[in-house]
């Protein structure tokens, strides 16, 4: 009996085992990824959760050049819905480079890019949302030769940073964006 008793617990306690797991990880794939599909087949750029549910993409081809678009989603990534690809920029000119999005909350959130206006001037213009990216403002825009931004993050909602990739130099804000 002592066997048997030992072996009933060991297949129930394996059955258990199956069953939880089953019911906690049911929407993950072999490979413990979940995956979603994104609103347009352009590549992401850049992409920010701030909590377990509410995200921001922005989509863009930096080969084909091309205006960015943001999408939102509150749900885990199931839906996206597009927020804006309006960014009152000049009539002429190209997106390029880097495109960066950062949170810190869900309604505070900065986007930056590179625009190019032309062979050898990039504009780096700085949106700003305070109401979680339905509307966004220009709040600064830089004007560089050639030069790429690296990153931009948030860390309070006046102070944040940003990287130049190619002068190497980390600048500061202390006022949201609109000075650096």
């Amino acid at each position: 009996k002592t066997q048997k008793s030992k072996f009933m617990k060991l297949i129930i306690s394996i059955i258990f085992c199956l069953i939880i797991t089953s019911n906690i990880f049911p929407q993950f794939y072999p490979n413990g990824y979940n995956y979603q599909t994104l609103p347009d087949n352009r590549r992401p750029n850049d992409i920010k959760f701030i909590n377990s549910k509410t995200g921001w993409v922005i989509l863009g081809d930096n080969e084909n050049y091309g205006q960015p678009s943001i999408f939102k989603t509150t749900n885990r990534g199931q839906n996206w819905y597009l927020q804006t690809s309006d960014f009152n920029l000049f009539n002429d000119g190209l997106v390029w480079g880097n495109t960066f999005l950062n949170f810190i909350n869900e309604n505070t959130g900065w986007v930056s890019f590179g625009y190019k206006y032309s062979e050898n001037s990039v504009y780096y213009p700085i949106y700003k949302t305070t109401n979680g990216g339905a509307n966004w403002q220009n709040v600064f825009t830089y004007v560089n030769d050639n030069s790429r931004n690296g990153w931009l993050k948030f860390v309070y909602a006046n102070t944040g940073y940003m990287y130049n990739l190619s002068g190497g130099k980390i600048c500061k804000t202390t006022d949201s964006g609109m000075d650096w």
